[in-house]
Order: structure tokens, then C-alpha cells, then sequence
């Protein structure tokens, strides 16, 4: 479904400079097309999508390596090919250069064909880059700009048990970063804060194997960013966090005014094993805390549950991290399309701002999202709206939990207010308190007195025997009605393909 961005590699030489496919911003007023021509909602879709020349991939070496990398790094400029042969353990650093040319690194021999999704099983002779040294040491530290980093596998060495901060760091703001068909990990019982510190400007992470990303008393990610421009393209990977496994914001951005922006994420498995439990610290699985204009399509999200925090499927909210200094930092404008959320705590959390911003979380779009699978372990929360945000759709849901373990479909905070709320062509269990504030403030009164005007609430089916107070609503006694199998076809027709095997 999204083999559009491979479409738009060119097949320009090595030293062609890097480019970036624009599309004219929507209007603030007028809903905005998805790529895959499903999405029609209040959220402006990314205006950028980073691009590479698709030449890169298959490059022939113009120079092998075998020893003393950080050295061939240090020396090397765009338009090489560097092919590495054999382990290189330490922190190695690919640092910035004058010239405008792309640089490649890579295994000397090639084991994962070009567009599939590396797999820890396949990846045997891969070179590797391990770091030896905890704390904020790196296996690569990526500074340069115009770098393609493909077919390798960096991680941690196998003797090291402190905790370490990031596996391949992207420090640069400038920089245009892709890595492909890389396996980037901890090892089962080491630690690590995050596996991929995104903070470039142009970034592409592809065809991936991020696992074992973990660590306790810590929040620890597959991919963070908070410091980077984007535009972010990050597709087609397996994503293993226990803090969360992808997050954006979380950290005060270095630069003032820094949002990263245009965000595409699709076709991505975010996992977290059950038997992580009591052992890595645990919050959620996709975090939005500073981030503006991103689409998330057609990704599966499994395993959260109540340790750290509560353990939402997914958490959207502005915050201002970093003692308060970033009163810029906010959530606007996020499509999450055709996405599976799977094994949770609770389902989808929205939260207009955590600390003192400067505007509140508005134009958030759910459209096309299946939840199954409350896992019993938290509040059992499908939908929770808090603290006064504007301008949500919530269409083509189904959300069921199964075995009792539903305790609210929808939790409201009706003081601000969520204004401009539509919810529509929906499936949901009622669960034990329905529509939320109180126990004893349920139903459609609560609806209509915590979400202010305009308020559209059409066609949503809920799921158990009638109640008193629901006449907005329609009921569903048993099993689930046409249009969620409607729904779950789309869905899984979408996400087909996105879970494979190691």
C-alpha cells in the first residue's frame, strides 16, 4: 500500500544533493486527503516526505573495510561506499563534512534484498558495530549529513552491563539520515534508554529490526526524537520499546522553537513481550508529546499494561518538558489511520496539555482503528479526553476488550471542555461505566456537558444490553453488528503483512 515512497527514490548518481517531495499545505478550514485516499478529517497530513536516490542501496564498494572503521569514517567523503567486513567494537562517529555528495555504509556482502524488512534470523554476516562502553556512548553517532546506513547490525557488545543511552544517535539537526534494513538491539538482559535518538532533519528508518530496546527505572525507546526538524519517514519496521516504542517530544528540544514536524509512520509493528512484565519499566506504546503534522497508517501496536504509568495504547498530548523552558512544545495536527492497537491496559488517552504551553493539543483524527484485547492489567479504558482540546474525529472504531475487562468506553473530563468533537460510524463496549465522568454521571447527559459545541455523535453502536440514558446511542446485545466487520476487514486489509517472524 505505501510502496509510493519507494516510488519516489531517484535514481540520480552518488553525489546528487538530497531532496525532499512537497505538497502544498491544506488550509487550516478544509479537511485534508490521505495518501491512500481513505483519510478525510480536521489534521493536516505531513507537507513533506524525505526522499533518497534508491541508487544507494545497491551501490558496488569503492572502498572495503576491515579494521580501524572510525578512521575509514573519518576520512571518507560522499559519493564512497564503504563496505565493512568483520565486528568493529567501540563508539565510532561519522562526522559532518563540506561536501554535498551522499555517503553510504554497509555490510561488504548483502543478505536482505532491497524493500524487505531485515530479520534477526536472516542477518548472518552482517558486519558488525558494537559498543563497548555504557552511559553516552554509541555504536554510531551519525553527525555527517547525506549518510545511508544499510545491511548491518549495531548493538551493544555482549560483555557490557552498564546501561547505555542510545544505540545509532542522530544528533544533527541538518542532517539527512536513512537507515535500512538494519537490526539495531540490546541483548535479552541488557539495558538501553532508546535503540534510535532521531533528531535529524531529513530521516528515513526502513526496513528494521529494533529489538530488545529496554531498561528499568528508565523510559527506554525503539525510536525518540525531540531535537530534530523531520520531515520523518519511518516505515515498515519491528519496533521493540518498553518505555515507549516510539515517542516524539520527552525532551526539552536544544533548539528554541524546535517542533519536529511532518511525520509519516506506516506499516510498522510496535511490540512489547508480556514476559518484559515486572522486568523493564513499561508505559506506552506510541507517545506524542512536540510533534506537529503526522500521519500514522497502517501500523499494529501490541502489549502495554499498567507499570510506569497506566499503560495507554496511545498517548497524544502537548507538554512542556525541561523545567518549563519549552512553552512552545505542542501536539497539532496527527491522522492515525487504518492502525491495529492490540493487548493494552487502556486504549487511547488524549490530553489537551500536561504544563504550561502556549496552545493545547487540537485537529487529532482517528479514523479506521480497531482495539481488541484489554489485557485486565490497569482502568480498562477505551477513548479518555482530558483537559480541553479542540477539534477531534474518532470514525470507523471498534473497540472491544472481551471477558469483562472493558470498565469505560469513553471517559470524559468536562472541565475545559474538548470542543469540536465528532464521533461517528463506531463500535464500542459499553464495559461497566459506559460513558464516563463519575459513577454516578454516566451517559448521554455526561456527553453532551464535557464535550462543548459543535458536538456530532452519529451511528455508534455499543456493545451489551440496553441502558437507561443512552438514547444518542444504539445497542448491540451480543457479538458485534455488520459495520464492525466492516471495519476490522479495512483494518486488517491495511495491516496485512506488517507482523513477520524473526
Amino acid at each position: 500500500m505505501y510502496s509510493f515512497f519507494i516510488a519516489l527514490l531517484s535514481a540520480s548518481a552518488l553525489d546528487v544533493p538530497p531532496a525532499r517531495v512537497l505538497q502544498s499545505p491544506a488550509p487550516r478550514t478544509a479537511p485534508a486527503p490521505a495518501a491512500n485516499g481513505r483519510y478525510v478529517g480536521p489534521a493536516e497530513l505531513p507537507r513533506a516526505v524525505p526522499t533518497f536516490p534508491a541508487r544507494l542501496l545497491t551501490a558496488a564498494c569503492t572502498d572495503t573495510v576491515r579494521r580501524n572503521l572510525q578512521r575509514a569514517l573519518s576520512s571518507a567523503r560522499g559519493g564512497r561506499v564503504l563496505c565493512l567486513d568483520g565486528d568493529f567494537v567501540g563508539s565510532h562517529t561519522v562526522p559532518a563534512r563540506r561536501d554535498t555528495a551522499w555517503l553510504v555504509i554497509r555490510s561488504l556482502v548483502s543478505r536482505t534484498p532491497v524493500g524487505t524488512r531485515a530479520r534477526p534470523s536472516q542477518v548472518a554476516g552482517y558486519a558488525r558495530i558494537l559498543t563497548a562502553s555504557g552511559g553516552a556512548s554509541s555504536a554510531l553517532i551519525i553527525k555527517g549529513e547525506r549518510v545511508v546506513v544499510t545491511e548491518l547490525e549495531l548493538g551493544l557488545d555482549p560483555e557490557l552491563r552498564s546501561i547505555v543511552g542510545t544505540v545509532v544517535d542522530v544528533p544533527t539537526p541538518s542532517a539527512d539520515v536513512v537507515l535500512d534494513r538494519l537490526w539495531i538491539h540490546a541483548s535479552a538482559t541488557q539495558q538501553v534508554q532508546r535503540c534510535v535518538a532521531l533528531n535529524g532533519g531529513a530521516a528515513t528508518v526502513q526496513h528494521s529490526w529494533l529489538g530488545d530496546c529496554h531498561a528499568k527505572g528508565y523510559d527506554s525507546q525503539a525510536i525518540a526524537g525531540w531535537n530534530g526538524t523531520g520531515p520523518y519517514l519511518i516505515d515498515d519496521n519491528h519496533l521493540e520499546g518498553a518505555g515507549e516504542n516510539v515517542m516524539f517530544g520527552g525532551a526539552h528540544p536544544e533548539i528554541a522553537g524546535m517542533v519536529p514536524s511532518d511525520i509519516t509512520i506506516t506499516r510498522n509493528y510496535l511490540y512489547t513481550p508480556m514476559a518484559w512484565k515486572k522486568v523493564w519499566t513499561k508505559k506506552n506504546l506510541f507517545e506524542l508529546k512536540n510533534a506537529v503534522r503526522v500521519h500514522v497508517a497502517g501500523n499494529v501496536m501490541n502489549g502495554s499494561w499498567t507499570d510506569g504509568q497506566v499503560g495507554f495504547g496511545v498517548m497524544i498530548y502537548s507538554t512542556n518538558q525541561g523545567n518549563g523552558r519549552c512553552t512552545w512544545c505542542r501536539v497539532t495536527d496527527v491522522a492515525f489511520v487504518d492502525n491495529r492497537i492490540v493487548n493494552v491496559a487502556s486504549g487511547i488517552n488524549l490530553s489537551a496539555r500536561q504544563t504550561k504551553v502556549d496552545t493545547t493539543t487540537r485537529r487529532v483524527a482517528f479514523v479506521g482503528t480497531v482495539i481488541d484485547s484489554i489485557n485486565g492489567t490497569g482502568d480498562g479504558r477505551l477513548i479518555q479526553l482530558l483537559n480541553g482540546g479542540r477539534d477531534l474525529l474518532i470514525d470507523s472504531l471498534v473497540a472491544t476488550g472481551g471477558g469483562g475487562k472493558v470498565r469505560q468506553f469513553l471517559v470524559l473530563d468536562p472541565s475545559p471542555a474538548w470542543i469540536g468533537v465528532t464521533i461517528t460510524n463506531s463500535v464500542a463496549e459499553a464495559g461497566q461505566y459506559g460513558i464516563f465522568r463519575s459513577s454516578s454521571k454516566q451517559g448521554d447527559a455526561t456527553l453532551r456537558a464535557a464535550l462543548g459545541p459543535p458536538l456530532v455523535y452519529r451511528n455508534v453502536t455499543l456493545l451489551g444490553p440496553m441502558r437507561q440514558g443512552y438514547g444518542m446511542s444504539k445497542w448491540w446485545p451480543s457479538g458485534e453488528p455488520p459495520l464492525a466487520k466492516a471495519i476490522r476487514a479495512r483494518v486488517a486489509a491495511a495491516t496485512a503483512g506488517v507482523v513477520v517472524p524473526p
